[in-house]
């Protein structure tokens, strides 16, 4: 339907109008525009000329310096008694010889200075003032530069009490033989400068050090620090000083070295601006009357030519409120009684279409029907950004138990006609009703940028709904109606499936299963969504993290939110509108520092984060048997980081690589496996330089490879192979793209004093090895963590909001890496324990101990070596987390004993880490972490390590669903004398394929 309610006298005064204007305003911007260029070139030629006049003044001073050296370096003789002098340091001979040859020449005023082959400063004279010691005209970097370089003479600039000198130094030589070096200068004088200064038409500033020494005579205070505000700019600077406006320009008086000092120049430009400040008044006066004329010719022509339009507005309102039947007389042959024909035309059209509407309406939805009406209808998919919906009805069946099948379905209609109104309000499809659930789709088969957005809103006007569904049927005595509700996002097959004789439009792919699962995880009320989900949103949604959960189907854990509210607009009962909800403070505080981010990096900010980078599942890599029971996966992630280090120190890392820059890339493989229920395998091949990056490459390996065992529900697992310590709370987000780090925390990332090829024979040895970094730390101390993967079995509990973990390793965290996959040198297991506790949807707390041997006891090998005992590491750490909206809050304490042998009392040190996560905006967040070790005493011996802190800040930016990039800088610092500070940038380009 097309609508003509604006005014056609109004589209024709518009267009005068416009047209007017925008000539004028094109006017306008070429004035400007060679206004401006007038402006450069003036500048330029006067800048141009300012410098050929001062090196005509410098020429002249030139052959005054020339006249003046003549005496003293023209002939054998004349050098000869240089030489003399200078080798004897004869001062008395050369400051008569100079007083004598400058009363000769009449330049009491001028300034020398001698100095001897080796550069050394012999006698300066400024102004008949004879300075014998130090050097007061500076001349020794001048001397050093003629006699170790190629140049005969150089030119430069000194201030001396408040007068400028233009110094000329030349190379002194007697046979080949150097003597040293000779420096005349001449002051500058201001009447010099004004001079041309007045020729040119110009104001000029030498300055020297911060001031102008020499200036002409208008340069005033202000004038002068606007003139000072040049200084290094690379184009003139323009502004208004003294009623005057100016083009201000800086040049080095020597183009080679502008720490001698800057020529500035400012032209006024009054004189060159007066002729377009007469052009534009005369446009603006122009214009403004061409714009009065042309309101009058639009308003005349206006009405004679909108009367024919009003009768087919009036029947065009009348076709929009659904009148299809409305038909306009044909008074004339012209373009407008055309224009009536077309219109009968097209509302006969539009009645037919109606008709069809009405009917596929009832059977599929307006988005599907629309595409049905286009006839255009063919089998097939394609890959499409969405989000998908699904809404279960809570305990329906003891809910509808006693009730008649009449009742129970008008019930069942009652529901799914409001569940159904909400995914309408928000643009979305129904896709299926399923028994007391139903499907829905955001984004397919119209596109719509925003469709996470709309899916969550429909989410929520769903449950608030609900609530009010249930206001009405508690006054009635019925019982309370539940629903959850299940929402994710990402790339799916949408298109029609079927037959050729009968399909249906829906869409299929793993986000349709994360949905389902979703759905099934959630309690009556609850909308759990995804972490692609809550980015896409971004922050006029208020979701706090939920943590990870294991569901059927995914290999690893999932990121699940819970939403709380969401900025929109829901109807009341009575069809009108209420008060939009807000975020929370936190939320709009977001949005604020965001978009005042967005402004400095010049406003680049996602529209969504629906877009994904090609990966393997959307390839078609991965098998699934026709029964659904054996499914394969192929997944994986490129990570290319950078590292700089400042410092060589291993105790900044945990890397054995040194200082300097590091390009350290890495890939990943997983193969996940799933048989029925209850069986799922992993299998993850690693390439890249190392556990700890080194100069070496390349390393591929196995880094993971179990099976687990689990019950239907997933409460109760047992799992065996190479796989992750379950140790603290870092391996869990080890390498994800939910830890907000490039480096791992302080606690899990310091090398110690504990040497792996020797054992102290007593307390006092072993604390005196802190200062001696060649026994121990490039011996290879082994790291505190470093997140080993190692051989072993773990079983895994959930009872309630208690996760409980038990399991036995080949080594301690803390073993050598080479020892990880070493099954069969382990000696004795190491043994964990864990448990965490879900308090609340936005906290979790959770404790962990470890004890184990971190070292073979084969190792050792030193004279102090004791056979018989162990090296034995107890570990135990507490970690709390909280999120709400974009907050994610995050610390940890670790106590590490270290039995070493020979020592009475364990090597004690205590870690602790704090850090901090804001998202920022869709895709943007921040994050700032502190963590410290600090080292115990060993019985009275003292501290058997230095105590060290490190700050870190990162920045992280989403650029799709599956890549994004950060950077993180990292700041150790620690007390000892043989590295006091550590400093390291990483950056990272990750992708998920």
């Amino acid at each position: 339907m097309i609508d003509i309610r604006e005014s056609f006298g109004a589209k024709l005064l518009s267009a005068l109008l416009g047209t007017v204007g925008l000539l004028l305003i094109i006017t306008l911007i070429v004035v400007r525009i060679v206004t401006g260029q007038q402006v450069e070139a003036v500048t330029a030629r006067t800048v141009e000329n300012a410098g050929t006049a001062f090196e005509e003044r410098n020429e002249s001073r030139r052959a005054v310096v020339g006249q003046l050296a003549r005496p003293f370096t023209v002939g054998n003789r004349a050098l000869g008694a240089l030489d003399v002098a200078i080798s004897e340091n004869d001062i008395d001979f050369l400051a008569g010889l100079v007083d004598y040859e400058m009363e000769l020449q009449g330049r009491p005023d001028a300034l020398l200075a001698f100095t001897d082959s080796d550069g050394t400063p012999v006698l300066s004279v400024i102004q008949g003032t004879q300075v014998p010691d130090g050097d007061p005209v500076n001349v020794a970097p001048i001397a050093d530069e003629l006699i170790n370089g190629e140049s005969m003479e150089v030119q430069s600039y000194r201030v001396i009490d408040g007068t400028m000198y233009d110094v000329r130094s030349l190379y002194l030589e007697l046979g080949r033989r150097p003597i040293g070096t000779i420096s005349f200068g001449l002051p500058i004088e201001a009447a010099d400068v004004q001079a041309i200064g007045s020729v040119g038409g110009f104001e000029a500033c030498l300055h020297f050090e911060g001031r102008c020494v020499v200036q002409t005579a208008r340069v005033d205070d202000d004038l002068r620090d606007a003139m000072l505000g040049s200084i290094g700019l690379d184009e003139p600077l323009r502004l208004e000083s003294s009623g005057t406006e100016w083009s201000i320009q800086s040049e080095s008086l020597v183009p080679t070295d502008p720490s001698q000092g800057q020529r500035i120049v400012a032209v006024p430009l009054d004189a060159v601006l007066a002729p377009f400040d007469s052009i534009q008044r005369a446009l603006f006066l122009g214009g403004g009357g061409a714009l009065l004329l042309s309101i009058l010719l639009g308003s005349i022509l206006s009405r004679s030519l909108t009367r024919p339009v009003k009768a087919l507005v009036a029947a065009t309102g009348r076709v929009a409120e659904g009148d299809y039947e409305t038909e306009v007389s044909v008074a004339s042959r012209d373009e407008i009684g055309t224009l009536a024909d077309a219109f009968n035309d097209m509302t006969r059209g539009l009645l037919v279409r109606e008709q069809y509407r009405s009917v596929l309406n009832k059977v599929v939805s307006q988005d599907i029907a629309e595409e049905l009406m286009k006839g255009d209808v063919e089998l097939g998919g394609e890959n499409r950004d969405i989000t998908v919906l699904f809404a279960d009805i809570r305990g329906f069946t003891p809910l509808t138990e006693g009730m008649e099948p009449q009742e129970v379905i008008g019930l069942l209609n009652d529901c799914m006609e409001h569940l159904a109104a909400a995914v309408d309000a928000e643009g979305g499809v129904v896709d299926k009703f399923i028994g007391d659930e139903v499907m829905a789709v955001f984004g397919a088969p119209v596109t719509q940028p925003d469709h996470a957005r709309r899916a969550v809103t429909a989410a929520v006007r769903m449950r608030d709904g609900v609530t009010e569904m249930n206001r009405r049927r508690a006054a009635l005595g019925e019982g309370a109606i539940g629903i959850g509700i299940g929402i994710a996002s990402g790339v799916a097959v949408a298109g029609n499936m079927g037959s050729s004789d009968r399909m249906n439009y829906t869409v299929l792919g793993s986000i349709v299963n994360l949905a389902a699962r979703l759905t099934g995880e959630a309690e009556a009320g609850e909308i759990l969504i995804d972490r692609e989900t809550r980015d896409a949103v971004g922050d006029s949604l208020a979701a706090p993290a939920l943590g990870g959960r294991s569901l059927k189907g995914f290999s690893t854990e999932v990121e699940v939110y819970g939403v709380d509210m969401i900025s929109y607009v829901p109807a009341n009962s009575r069809g009108g509108e209420v008060a939009q909800r807000q975020p929370p403070a936190a939320s709009s505080l977001a949005l604020i520092t965001s978009l005042g981010l967005a402004s400095i990096a010049g406003g680049v900010l996602p529209d969504h984060l629906s877009a994904q980078w090609p990966t393997l599942a959307g390839s078609g890599v991965g098998y699934i048997s026709e029964s659904g029971t054996f499914q394969m996966d192929l997944s994986g992630q490129l990570d290319l980081e950078g590292l700089f280090f400042s410092n060589d120190e291993p105790g900044l890392s945990g890397l054995a690589y040194g200082e300097g820059a590091l390009f350290a890339p890495r890939v990943r493989l997983f193969l996940d496996t799933f048989a029925g229920d209850h069986l799922y395998a992993l299998v993850e091949w690693r390439g890249d330089r190392g556990e700890a990056p080194t100069a070496d490459f390349w390393e591929a390996r196995v880094e993971q490879a179990y099976l687990r065992v689990s019950t239907s529900s997933g409460a109760l697992s047992v799992q065996g192979g190479i796989f992750a310590s379950p140790f603290g709370s870092y391996a869990q987000r080890h390498l994800s793209v939910i830890d907000p780090f490039i480096r791992p925390p302080l606690l899990y990332d310091y090398r110690t004093v504990i040497s792996r090829r020797w054992a102290p024979s007593n307390a006092d040895r072993f604390v005196s090895w802190r200062d001696d970094p060649e026994q121990w730390r490039e011996d290879g101390a082994p790291p505190v963590w470093g997140v080993p993967y190692q051989w072993g079995g773990m079983a895994k509990l959930g009872a309630g909001f208690l996760t409980f973990r038990l399991a036995a390793m080949n080594s301690a965290p803390s073993s050598e890496a080479e020892d990880w996959y070493a099954f069969e040198t382990v000696e004795k297991v190491s043994l964990v324990g864990g448990v965490q506790a879900k308090v609340t949807p936005e906290l979790t707390l959770g404790w962990s101990y470890n004890s184990g041997p971190y070292m073979r006891s084969d190792i050792g090998n030193g004279p102090d070596y004791a056979p018989d005992d162990g090296y034995t590491q107890s570990m135990w750490a507490a970690d709390a987390s909280f999120a709400r909206g974009p907050v994610m809050l995050r610390g940890e304490f670790l106590h590490d004993s270290w039995y070493v042998p020979n020592l009475d009392d364990p090597a004690v040190d205590l870690g602790y880490t704090f850090e901090g996560q804001v998202d920022l905006a869709a895709g943007w967040s921040t994050a700032l972490r502190y963590g410290r070790i600090d080292f115990r005493e060993i019985g009275t011996s003292g501290e058997w390590d230095w105590d060290v802190t490190r700050w870190e800040a990162a920045l992280g930016y989403r650029i799709t669903l599956n890549a994004g990039i950060m950077a993180s800088y990292a700041a150790t610092s620690d007390p000892s004398p043989l590295d006091p500070e550590d400093n390291l940038f990483a950056i990272r380009l990750w992708w998920g394929f």
